[in-house]
């Protein structure tokens, strides 16, 4: 589980299910992402777009 995206996101108010209705996507699929349980470099680099934040910082190198 990455609580640290989930800790960014809860501290600037953005919800999973915005982003969500962003990418147009299920608010599930958002959080099996966030969580570990699938991988989505699309979800992964517009989270990290929305946060203003480096990629690798916020999801590693492997990510």
């Amino acid at each position: 589980m990455n609580r640290k995206v989930k800790s960014i996101l809860v501290r600037r108010g953005i919800k999973q299910t915005e982003i969500a209705a962003e990418l147009g996507l299920r608010r599930c699929t958002v959080s099996a992402v966030i969580n570990g349980h699938t991988d989505s470099r699309r979800v992964k680099e517009y989270i990290a777009k929305r946060l203003n934040m480096d990629f690798e910082k916020l999801w590693g190198k492997a990510a």
